[in-house]
């Protein structure tokens, strides 16, 4: 690895993470940090607000923030050109900013540092799609083994704000066992049939014509589709389990009641699933030995700390809600959920999670979505994505082979 700088100037963009990963990497822990950060231009907003953020992460006893114009080399060179007579041997990590800033900032160095062979190994970037630092020399330097980011830092860094987890702890409350394997014909709802002796079949009553279905209203109008949801929820759970799932809808005229089956159709329209994903991640062991499905390793692969559900953020005043966060070492990867089989659905969740896990991560996110859809269909998405390692989509067939003990493609995803 390179050695440390004394001073580290840096151009600051729209992603703060790779500033602050070159300052964590070849700053030294007294050293000056110097973030470069562009004025407001017309309808294009500055960048000192990512350089304060970048600021309030940092430990260092001295850090400058300094202004440029963005897209006027002279303003840049006059700004590098002071900065490197104050500071002549500062390292320079031009990852941020415009090209303008970028180029212009190691054309002024070049004219003030004496040899070729100095200057390109003072001035880097970060190769995001890599993960590694790139210096002039051809010298590239993978993450130094320390450096670890929790969800918290990460969204610090990004001025993101936790806001509150929709679903806290509710299966756990609600005593949900998961079955230890899943079976595609589980979640057939042709095979379910039976499973609903046990209760009321709400769409029976409505079609023969009964009144009776008046007392199921508050129900059906609380779920679109119960049968189907309750079939895929009761085949993932175990025997005993399921049983006690599937006498929960029963009739009833007390408030409170009818309150918790409101929330257990919740459980069954889709969060089961995000909480069963979570278990999986949560029993990956560090090492290559199989997934035990009903108990965590000694050495888990993710901490459990870094592993966040159902949790809502605010993002520039906008709220929105993740299914799965998870944090290892300077990557977060956002997992979105769903229990359709809807290859369109799927493909929108997709653009949708690439855009969040960028919001809270930078661009060393990566995300994912975790469906049921057959593995044809995710064979032909996979084929759409390209060489792209920021984004894929798993379905069935690997849930069913996570549940199984094989959690190798898992594995591969969070270990990019």
């Amino acid at each position: 690895m390179k050695p440390l700088f004394s001073t580290l100037i840096s151009l600051v963009g729209e992603n703060p993470l790779p500033i602050y990963l070159g300052i964590q990497q070849y700053a030294k822990p007294d050293a000056t940090i110097i973030l470069v950060h562009s004025k407001d231009n017309g309808e294009q907003k500055g960048t000192r607000a990512q350089a304060q953020a970048i600021g309030k992460m940092l430990t260092h006893p001295n850090i400058q923030y300094v202004e440029t114009a963005p897209y006027k080399p002279s303003d840049v060179m006059t700004t590098l050109g002071t900065l490197l007579k104050n500071f002549p041997d500062a390292g320079l990590n031009y990852t941020g900013g415009t090209k303008v800033m970028s180029a212009f900032s190691v054309y002024e160095m070049s004219k003030q540092v004496p040899s070729e062979a100095d200057l390109f190994s003072r001035v880097f970037y970060l190769e995001e799609g890599n993960g590694v630092f790139q210096f002039a020399d051809d010298t590239q330097d993978p993450f130094a083994p320390y450096i670890h980011l929790t969800l918290d830092d990460l969204c610090r860094l990004h001025d993101v704000l936790p806001h509150q987890k929709k679903y806290r702890n509710e299966i756990e409350k609600q005593g949900i066992k998961f079955a230890p394997e899943l079976k595609s014909e589980s979640l057939s709802l042709e095979n379910l049939k039976n499973a609903y002796n046990a209760r009321p079949n709400l769409y029976g009553i409505r079609s023969q014509g009964n009144d009776d279905y008046r007392k199921y209203d508050w129900l059906w109008y609380n779920c679109n589709n119960p049968e189907t949801l309750w079939s895929k929820f009761l085949g993932i759970l175990t025997t005993d389990t399921a049983a006690l799932w599937r006498d929960a809808l029963v009739q009833t005229s007390d408030e409170n009641d009818k309150k918790k089956c409101v929330n257990r159709l919740e459980i069954a329209e889709g969060t089961w699933m995000e909480q069963l994903v979570a278990r999986l991640i949560r029993c990956l062991p560090a090492d290559n030995s199989r997934i035990d499905f009903q108990q965590t390793p000694e050495i888990p692969l993710i901490d459990a700390k870094n592993i966040t559900v159902g949790q809502e953020f605010f993002f520039h005043k906008r709220k929105f809600e993740s299914d799965i966060l998870v944090a290892r070492n300077r990557r977060l990867y956002y997992f979105s959920v769903t229990t359709s089989s809807d290859m369109s659905l799927c493909k929108s969740k997709m653009f949708e999670a690439e855009k969040r896990a960028e919001q809270i991560g930078g661009g060393l996110a990566r995300s994912c979505v975790v469906s049921l859809i057959d593995a044809d269909a995710v064979k032909k998405n996979r084929a759409t994505l390209g060489d792209n390692p920021k984004n894929t989509i798993f379905g069935e067939a690997d849930v069913a082979a996570w549940m199984r003990g094989s959690g190798d493609s898992l594995k591969k995803f969070l270990e990019q």
